[in-house]
């Protein structure tokens, strides 16, 4: 129960002069079943065990509460064991918040979320579509620092570890709404290693979700060889002949190669694979990788047998965790061009598909 809407009603009440029965105690217990009732027009909500409902306006309208639409939020404690459900409305007018992984932002709620002990921290948004995100330990607003971002038409799910007391900050944004639509955000704390959730925890090699299996180099969590007859973990890399109309589409992964090269200032640690393309004609050269981890492009001019990248032609680096990198550049006919797909540090690396087209 929010103090200004009890306030409210007790106004409304004297204005139209009704005359309580029973005298203070029946007015206190009137007072209180009408802020009861309008409380889901007007407040953000309570935290409540999944399944109980949440006394917020959910459904009803648009959040006004400024105190969850701007860092650092709402404060809510997360328990091991005991999951956390939390409801309401979204505000109407678009959030104070950097966008993330919507193009077309609406209106965004903030939740600052401490865990009670180390572990991996499950969010799920249902009754909603939109956009989930997290921003890092201590980093609320940064865009930066964001730890993962999940994108459904119904529902979303986002997996990262947390340490024990250090504060996160789990975000709801809609997605371009006139009207601010009804959401439920579920917080649940995990202590003990879940392969398959997406998060590198103890005793794991890698972790890339429920897609994980032996085409992203990732297999029961742990991390699978290379193939012996791959030569792209260093100079001269794997071949590509591409010509026009004729663009080369490929399907791998960067999970258990080398740290070769580091990339538009990408930290140490990332894998990285080389492909050496080569145009049959002169022409533009277009490059686009997608990818579910934070992947950098490259391209660079030469490739000794040292292994020392040379001659950097072109680059990209986007500040998102996952998603898609593109180059164009000018090249001639029979030239080589090494395409480098790197990770953006040790945790960056699984699958990803590489289109290279010939104009």
């Amino acid at each position: 129960m929010h103090g200004w809407e009890v306030y409210c009603v007790m106004i409304s009440l004297s204005r139209r002069r009704v005359v309580p029965l029973g005298g203070l105690v029946a007015a206190s217990h009137l007072a209180l079943m009408v802020a009861m009732i309008i409380a889901p027009s007007c407040g953000p909500g309570d935290a409540h065990p999944p399944g109980e409902g949440g006394g917020g306006n959910h459904g009803n309208g648009c959040l006004d509460d400024t105190t969850m639409t701007s860092c650092p939020g709402r404060a809510v404690t997360v328990i091991a064991g005991s999951p956390v459900s939390v409801d309401g409305d979204l505000p109407c007018d678009p959030g104070k918040l950097i966008p993330y992984c919507s193009s077309d932002p609406g209106g965004a709620v903030l939740y600052d979320v401490t865990p009670a002990a180390t572990g991996t921290l499950h969010a799920k948004l249902s009754d909603a579509s939109g956009t989930l995100f997290a921003y890092g330990a201590a980093q609320c607003g940064v865009a930066s620092k964001i730890v993962g971002c999940a994108k459904s038409d119904s529902s979303a799910e986002l997996y990262f570890r947390v340490q024990e007391g250090l504060h996160y900050f789990v975000a709801v944004e809609g997605t371009g709404w006139k009207y601010g639509p009804d959401y439920e955000l579920t917080l649940e704390l995990n202590v003990a290693p879940d392969c398959g959730n997406g998060v590198l925890e103890d005793g794991e090699q890698c972790d890339l979700g429920k897609s994980d299996k032996e085409e992203d180099g990732c297999e029961d969590c742990k991390i699978l060889p290379p193939p012996a007859t791959d030569s792209s973990d260093g100079c001269p890399g794997n071949p590509v002949v591409i010509k026009p109309n004729n663009p080369a589409h490929i399907e791998s992964y960067t999970t258990g190669f080398l740290d070769d090269v580091r990339s538009c200032g990408a930290p140490a640690g990332g894998p990285d694979r080389i492909f050496r393309i080569t145009p049959t004609v002169a022409g533009t050269m277009n490059c686009k990788v997608s990818s579910d981890f934070d992947a950098v492009l490259a391209v660079y001019q030469r490739c000794p047998p040292s292994g020392v990248l040379d001659g950097l032609v072109r680059c990209s680096d986007k500040t998102t965790l996952s998603g898609s990198e593109s180059v164009s550049i000018k090249v001639e006919a029979q030239a080589d061009y090494y395409v480098v797909i790197d990770g953006y540090g040790p945790a960056s690396f699984g699958a990803f598909t590489m289109d290279v087209t010939l104009e």
